[in-house]
């Protein structure tokens, strides 16, 4: 069974708390969400303070409570950066593995105790890869996340990734806020990755230091 979608809308102010909620359909820039706190649903627009994240994952945690996360990457540190290659499944050197945890609200002195703990370790772990192209995990994955529905954008016939890519990215464009006009470029780097060109790996390690995501994972 495929792992689902989790729509998140952060706390507003000091004291507030996370609203939770699940991907139904999607509509470009638009998500149609049944909220986990009363089971009403909404058509939340991505943008400001309203993202989503697959479900359990590392991003997941940190939208809703950054604070077990941070006492992870303590107490688990090996745990915390197996997940993460889990969830990239692609290279990741050292730099990138702790910007990313950096993106998670993980200071930078906590990921350096934790990489200094962990680092050597990684080297007798038989599911992750060490190669001058970075660390990667090769063992079991979780499915990626479940689409509840195809995009709905206008189009004049059948529509590979490349194109629903840029598509979405159209979209988005016209969509209000920062953020949204953040996804709408990082779609555009995502089409031009799925395209296969020579340059896609190193696309790839820009988009993630960008954007704090894993292109293969939107």
């Amino acid at each position: 069974m495929k792992a689902t979608e989790v729509v998140v809308r952060k706390a507003q102010g000091p004291g507030g708390v996370a609203r939770t909620g699940v991907v139904l359909a999607r509509n470009a820039g638009v998500l149609r969400v049944r909220w986990d706190d009363d089971g009403t649903e909404e058509d939340a627009r991505i943008g400001g303070s309203t993202t989503f994240a697959p479900a359990g994952s590392l991003r997941h945690q940190s939208l809703v409570d950054p604070g077990p996360l941070a006492e992870r990457l303590e107490t688990e540190p090996l745990e915390v950066v197996l997940q993460l290659l889990r969830e990239a499944r692609t290279p990741m050197r050292t730099p990138v593995i702790k910007d990313q945890l950096k993106v998670l609200g993980l200071s930078q002195e906590a990921v350096d105790r934790a990489w200094r703990k962990v680092q050597s370790r990684l080297t007798g772990i038989e599911e992750v890869r060490i190669r001058t192209s970075g660390y990667r995990w090769i063992g079991p994955v979780e499915p990626r996340p479940a689409v509840p529905e195809t995009v709905e954008v206008a189009a004049t016939g059948p529509r590979g990734p490349v194109d629903e890519a840029e598509a979405i990215a159209e979209a988005l464009r016209s969509a209000d806020g920062p953020e949204a006009k953040a996804w709408s470029e990082a779609l555009s780097w995502y089409a031009s990755l799925l395209s296969g060109d020579e340059e896609a790996n190193r696309a790839k390690e820009q988009f993630t230091r960008r954007f704090s995501l894993d292109p293969w994972n939107l």
